[in-house]
């Protein structure tokens, strides 16, 4: 048991070695020594960079924020969804921003795109996608793409949606199955029981739901104080059949609608 254990961790490491070499071949010198130009000149005039990301991706944003700090550049680390919620206050025009996305397509990313380019505040990419909407939209873009993940099953690290299990008739709620749902499931078991993980081996079947009557503010209360961790998903179900799922309320939508703007 042991051994064969040992043998796929070591496959693991070999394959992450490998894609790492892969992407480095990707990488475009030109958009290299232009992220490496923002830097430099960031430090010099004793700018910031601040490094944003959700899910996986929020926290290799982390570590790097963290690595750079140890370089002598003031780096810190901010969660889009709290930039929204008023904390975009700490970045300013001398900063460089660096924005980790895997399918370059996450919504709170894109979200506080508006606000940086108002403040003048140059952006760096680092995505998997460099035709993504977040590239676009950047002064530099950063080729992170991989050819699969390392995981059996190919899950992608940073996914950040919240998918729905339906069982017996269309639309009933049997359970929700979020990021860290996954992540924490996958931590709990070896590499080698992965492709016998089932939905329900991973989801909350009793998640916090909503109905549609729901006052928005009330939803988004519920969300960020509901005394477990911040909740990024609600189900919005019947109110005369608890069972029946209408829909999902994502944090991402009440910010978008008003709720919490800086």
């Amino acid at each position: 048991m042991h051994q064969a254990t040992g043998t796929a961790l070591s496959r693991c490491l070999q394959q992450e070695a490998s894609a790492i070499a892969a992407a480095s071949e990707r990488l475009d010198p030109g958009q290299v020594e232009a992220a490496l130009a923002l830097l430099t000149s960031c430090a010099a005039r004793r700018g910031k960079l601040v490094v944003s990301g959700v899910g996986k991706s929020g926290i290799v944003a982390r570590k790097i924020a963290a690595t750079f700090s140890s370089l002598s550049l003031t780096a810190v680390f901010l969660h889009p969804g709290d930039a929204l919620h008023g904390d975009m206050g700490i970045v300013a025009a001398d900063d460089v921003v660096l924005l980790l996305s895997n399918s370059g397509e996450t919504e709170e990313l894109l979200a506080i795109l508006p606000h940086l380019r108002r403040r003048g505040t140059a952006r760096i990419a680092l995505v998997g996608r460099v035709k993504s909407s977040l590239a676009l939209h950047c002064d530099v873009v950063l080729d992170a793409s991989v050819d699969r993940e390392i995981c059996p099953l190919n899950l992608a690290p940073t996914a950040s949606a919240a998918w729905m299990h339906a069982a017996h008739d269309p639309n009933r709620l049997a359970g929700l199955i979020t990021d860290g749902d996954l992540r924490r499931c996958l931590q709990g078991h070896g590499a080698g029981d992965w492709t016998q993980l089932t939905a329900a081996s991973m989801a909350t079947l009793d998640p916090i739901t909503v109905t549609p009557e729901t006052m928005a503010a009330a939803a988004l209360d519920l969300m960020e104080r509901n005394g477990k961790r911040t909740i990024s998903v609600l189900p919005v179900v019947d109110p005369a059949d608890p069972g029946r799922l209408l829909g999902l309320l994502r944090l991402h939508d009440l910010v978008q609608a008003g709720l919490g703007k800086p």
